[in-house]
């Protein structure tokens, strides 16, 4: 192109990769939206409809709204998880970080959790830390579910420890475990084993 055409056509051209740029971002939070939404909207539909299949008891009627209750205080976190995560595709994510502490966080995912994986505590370092919790809320509570979803009845504990200047979480259960042959590829987002997919 001739010289004096080349700063508009770099300007354009960068013009082109943002927009780019920002209709992946666009994806994958749709996809994320989609595959994060899916579990809990079922869970609350479910309970509605056991609810007003026949006529009940006040006592009844109330022990499904609590659980009905507990599905959209879930959605809430999953809503405010995932907007995080659209903030952290478009590189806004560190500054949504926040102090909190190991305890505090685990707290969190324990009651976020506890209708449909229940999990307990195990040795935990609470010391105060800087992160995005609502993401680690979410990837925390994933682990717990997946856990609770390969090793029913198994207990899930959760624990907390410091390496170095890290702080380590872990998700411990009696489940089969991450074949070797998938350990690397399962930290894609919304990836699923073979198993899972059947």
């Amino acid at each position: 192109a001739p010289d004096e055409l080349v700063p508009l056509l770099r300007a354009v051209n960068g013009l082109l990769d943002r927009l780019d740029s920002a209709g992946a971002v666009q994806a994958r939070f749709t996809a994320a939206a989609a595959h994060e939404l899916r579990t809990p909207v079922a869970v609350l539909l479910g309970e509605l409809d056991v609810a007003l299949r026949q006529e009940r008891d006040a006592a009844t009627y109330r022990e499904n709204l609590v659980s009905a209750r507990e599905e959209v205080v879930r959605l809430a976190a999953i809503v405010s998880a995932l907007t995080a995560l659209a903030r952290l595709d478009s590189g806004e994510a560190e500054a949504s970080r926040t102090l909190t502490r190991a305890r505090e966080l685990l707290e969190g995912v324990i009651a976020a959790e506890r209708s449909a994986a229940p999990a307990r505590w195990g040795a935990v370092d609470d010391v105060a830390f800087e992160a995005n919790v609502p993401l680690l809320e979410l990837a925390i509570g994933n682990l717990v579910r997946n856990a609770a979803r390969h090793a029913p009845g198994a207990a899930v504990e959760l624990r907390a420890a410091r390496e170095g200047d890290h702080l380590v979480f872990e998700v411990h259960d009696s489940g089969p475990g991450v074949p070797e042959s998938q350990r690397e590829s399962i930290f894609g987002r919304f990836v699923r084993g073979p198993a899972a997919r059947q």
